[in-house]
C-alpha cells in the first residue's frame, strides 16, 4: 500500500458495479467472468491457469515429463517421489526429514524429496533464494527476473547430525522468526535470517569465488521451468502473473530448484524486505500498472479486502492507462517526424506521411483509429515514420533486420525487471506453439553450454562481467539484455 501512495493513486470504492473506472485490481484470485470484462486501460495480478507449477506434485509432473523428453538439460530439480494421494496444500507445515525411505508414513498425501546434503553455507549456516519471476504472457511466453532478491538463512548452524532441529535444515522466514537465535549476532550473517542476493555476491567474491555462470545456469532454469506451460495456459490480455522461485545453491554454486510459489510475500519484516520489495513493486507498476499521479492526495489510504486502484485524472480511462515513459517518446518521435517533413519540404522532397490526425495504431491486434486525447498521444507501435531512428526507442521489441526483440510491446528492460525470454527469434516461436518446445529448450542448452564455455576459457575470477558477457551475446537479439543480480 505504500508504494501506491507513493505513486499518487487511491483506493477504489465504488464498487465493481462502475467497471470503466478502475485500473488495477490486486487479489488473490479472480473469477472468470473478471477476465471477460476487462477494458483495455484495466490490469490484475493473476493470469488464469497459470498456477500449474505451484503444487510439488505439479511442478515435479511437469519436469519429470520433459525430462523423458529433452533429457539431463532439466536435472535442476532434486529426485522427487510422489507417494499415494494429492500434495497437502500447506506451506512451511508438515515439513519432515528421513534418513531412511521405510520411516515414511503413507496415512496422508506428501511429496518425498532427495535432500541436497551439501548446500552452500555461509559462517555454517544453510541459506536459499528467493528470485521474483513475473510472467506477462504465456502465448506467446514473456518472461521478466528481477535483478536482486532475498537470501533466506537457517538461524542454527547446519549439521546434518541433528535433522529434528528445524532452524538449522529450514530457511523459510517465518519459521526462523520463531527461533531462539533470531536477534542473536551470528558468524558472518548477522542479525536476523536475511540477506539482498547483492550481499551474497560480495560475499562469494570475498571467498574468491566467481559466481557469474551460477546466474546464468539459474536464468536457464527460470526458463526452462516455465516452458513446461507452454500451451496449457490461454493467452489473456490485461494480466500478468508474478511468482516465486525458491533455488538451493550446492556448494559446488549449482542451483536447484525448490519450489515456485504464486503471489509471494510482498510484506516487510526487516530492512532488506524494504530495500528488495520497495521497488519492485515501483518497476512492476511501470511496466504493467498505470501511470504515476503528480498531484498528491487529499487522504490516506485505507488497507482494502481487495485493492481496486483508480487515478484521479480528466483524460479518457483508455488514454491514461498508457503509459507516461510512451506518451514521451511517441511524442519525441513526433517532434522528429515534423522535422523531417519540413527539411524534406524546403529542399523540395515530397512528402510520403500521412496527416498524424488519420494514423491508425495496433492494440490487442485490431487496428483502431488515433483520435483526440486532450493533447496525449498514445503509443504507435505499428506505424513507420519517415525518420525510423527517432522511432528506435518506443519499444525494445522491434523487429528490425530480424535480431531485435519480438511482438513490439514488451521491452527487454524496465527498472530492474530484465526480459529474459524471448531471447531470440527461435525462443520466441517455440514460446507461441508448443509443437516448436524442442528448439526453445535447443536454444536454452545452447545459451547454457555457451556460458560454461566462456567460463572455462577466462579466469572468472579476474575477468569482468561485461566481457564474459560479450562471449556468450552471439545468439540473442541485440536488445537483450543478460540478467544478472548486483554485485
Amino acid at each position: 500500500m505504500e508504494v501506491c501512495m507513493e505513486r499518487g493513486w487511491r483506493v477504489w470504492e465504488g464498487g465493481e458495479e462502475w467497471v470503466e473506472s478502475w485500473h488495477m485490481w490486486w487479489r488473490h484470485a479472480f473469477a472468470p467472468h473478471v477476465y471477460r470484462k476487462l477494458r483495455p486501460h484495466q490490469v490484475v495480478n493473476h493470469i488464469p491457469r497459470a498456477n500449474g507449477l505451484c503444487r510439488k506434485d505439479s511442478l515435479a509432473r511437469a519436469l519429470q515429463k520433459m525430462r523423458h523428453v529433452y533429457g539431463a538439460v532439466y536435472d535442476f530439480i532434486p529426485a522427487t517421489y510422489l507417494l499415494p494421494c494429492e500434495y497437502t496444500k500447506l506451506v512451511a507445515e508438515g515439513i519432515s526429514i528421513f534418513q531412511d525411505l521405510h520411516e515414511l508414513s503413507y496415512a496422508s498425501s506428501a511429496v518425498a524429496q532427495r535432500y541436497i546434503g551439501n548446500p552452500l553455507l555461509v559462517g555454517e549456516y544453510k541459506c536459499d533464494i528467493r528470485l521474483y519471476v513475473m510472467v506477462t504472457s504465456f502465448l506467446p511466453l514473456t518472461v521478466y527476473m528481477y535483478t536482486e532478491g532475498i537470501v533466506r538463512f537457517g538461524t542454527e548452524k547446519y549439521s546434518l547430525g541433528s535433522l529434528d532441529n528445524v532452524y538449522s535444515h529450514l530457511t523459510n522466514t517465518s519459521l526462523n522468526r520463531l527461533g531462539p537465535s533470531y536477534r542473536k549476532e551470528k558468524d558472518r550473517v548477522g542479525e536476523g535470517c536475511k540477506w539482498t542476493i547483492g550481499e551474497l555476491r560480495r560475499h562469494l567474491r570475498g571467498c574468491g569465488k566467481s559466481d557469474w555462470l551460477l546466474w546464468q545456469r539459474v536464468w536457464v532454469l527460470v526458463c526452462l521451468t516455465l516452458l513446461t506451460q507452454v500451451g496449457l495456459v490461454p493467452h489473456h490480455h490485461n494480466c500478468f502473473e508474478l511468482y516465486g522461485f525458491d533455488i538451493l545453491i550446492d556448494e559446488g554454486l549449482r542451483p536447484w530448484l525448490l519450489e515456485v510459489n504464486r503471489s509471494p510475500s510482498l510484506t516487510h519484516d526487516c530492512h532488506v524486505d524494504r530495500i528488495v520489495k520497495k521497488p519492485l513493486l515501483h518497476h512492476l507498476f511501470d511496466l504493467v500498472g498505470p501511470p504515476r499521479v503528480p498531484e498528491p492526495l487529499a487522504r490516506p489510504l485505507r488497507t482494502p479486502f481487495l485493492l481496486l486502484l483508480a487515478r484521479r485524472h480528466t483524460q479518457s480511462p483508455f488514454t491514461a492507462a498508457l503509459h507516461l515513459n510512451h506518451y514521451r517518446r511517441v511524442l519525441h518521435c513526433d517532434r522528429e517526424e515534423s522535422r523531417s517533413v519540413a527539411s524534406r519540404r524546403s529542399h523540395g522532397t515530397p512528402s510520403t506521411t500521412s496527416n498524424s490526425s488519420s494514423r491508425s495504431f495496433r492494440k490487442g491486434g485490431k487496428v483502431e483509429e488515433r483520435g483526440k486525447s486532450n493533447g496525449v498521444l498514445p503509443p504507435n507501435t505499428g506505424r513507420r515514420s519517415g525518420n525510423s531512428r527517432a522511432c528506435k526507442g518506443i519499444s525494445g521489441l522491434s523487429r528490425r533486420d530480424g535480431r531485435d526483440g519480438g511482438d513490439g510491446k514488451w521491452p527487454a528492460r524496465c527498472g530492474e525487471w530484465v526480459r529474459v525470454y524471448p531471447f531470440n527469434a527461435a525462443t520466441l516461436h517455440a514460446g507461441r506453439d508448443a509443437a516448436y518446445l524442442k528448439s526453445g529448450v535447443a536454444e536454452l542448452t545452447k545459451f547454457r553450454k555457451g556460458c560454461e564455455k566462456a567460463a572455462r576459457a577466462h579466469s572468472l575470477a579476474a575477468t569482468p562481467t561485461p566481457t564474459l558477457d560479450r562471449a556468450v551475446r552471439g545468439s540473442l537479439w541485440r536488445d537483450t539484455v543478460l540478467w544478472c543480480p548486483p554485485s
